[in-house]
C-alpha cells in the first residue's frame, strides 16, 4: 500500500498531464494569435485592402498614415478570423505605413509596422518588376534578392521553391 502521499503524487502527476492537455489544445485559453499575414490585395491608386488571418475570432483594425506617420484606423466586423479592410480615399502613388491589429475578450495583438505604396494614378505609368523562382537554398536566394532589389522593382513575383536542402544554409 502507497498510503496517502503516494496518491497524492500519482493525482498531481494525473491532473498535471489534464491541465496540459486542456490548456494546450483548448482554443481561447492560449489567447489570440495572428496565423497568417498581415498581407496586401487590390492596390489601386486610391486604395489597398490589408488582410490577415487570427486563429480566434476577433475584431480586425488598421492603424495608417503616410510615411512616418500612423494617423488613421479603419476596422472591420467583429467576430472574424479572415479579416479584410479597405482603406479608401488614399493619394495615388504615395507611400503609407500600417499595423494590423486583432482584439477579441482576451486582449490585443498587433503586427509589426509595414509599408506600401498606392499604385499611379495613370494607367500609362511603366512598371519594374523581378520574377524569381526555384531558388533553392537561403544563400542562394539571399543573392539573388540582393541584385533584384538594387534594380529597385515596383514588383517582386517569386514562383516558389523558396528554400530546399539544409535549412541551417546561411
Amino acid at each position: 500500500m502507497e498510503g496517502f502521499f503516494g496518491w497524492i503524487r500519482r493525482a498531481a502527476g494525473f491532473w498535471g498531464i489534464f491541465l496540459g492537455v486542456i490548456v494546450g489544445f483548448t482554443p481561447g485559453l492560449q489567447g489570440l494569435s495572428m496565423v497568417k499575414g498581415p498581407y496586401l490585395q487590390n492596390v489601386a491608386a486610391d486604395g489597398i485592402t490589408i488582410c490577415w488571418e487570427t486563429d480566434l475570432p476577433a475584431s480586425g483594425t488598421v492603424h495608417y498614415g503616410l510615411l512616418g506617420t500612423g494617423e488613421f484606423s479603419a476596422s472591420g466586423p467583429p467576430g472574424a478570423t479572415l479579416h479584410q479592410i479597405r482603406l479608401g480615399g488614399l493619394a495615388a502613388d504615395t507611400g503609407y505605413v500600417y499595423q494590423a491589429e486583432a482584439t477579441d475578450g482576451g486582449g490585443t495583438i498587433s503586427s509589426a509596422q509595414y509599408d506600401f505604396y498606392t499604385a499611379p494614378a495613370s494607367s500609362n505609368v511603366p512598371v519594374r518588376f523581378a520574377a524569381i523562382a526555384d531558388t533553392g537554398g537561403p544563400s542562394v536566394l539571399s543573392a539573388l534578392a540582393s541584385k533584384m532589389l538594387a534594380e529597385a522593382p515596383d514588383l517582386v513575383i517569386h514562383a516558389g521553391d523558396i528554400q530546399y536542402g539544409d535549412p541551417a544554409d546561411p
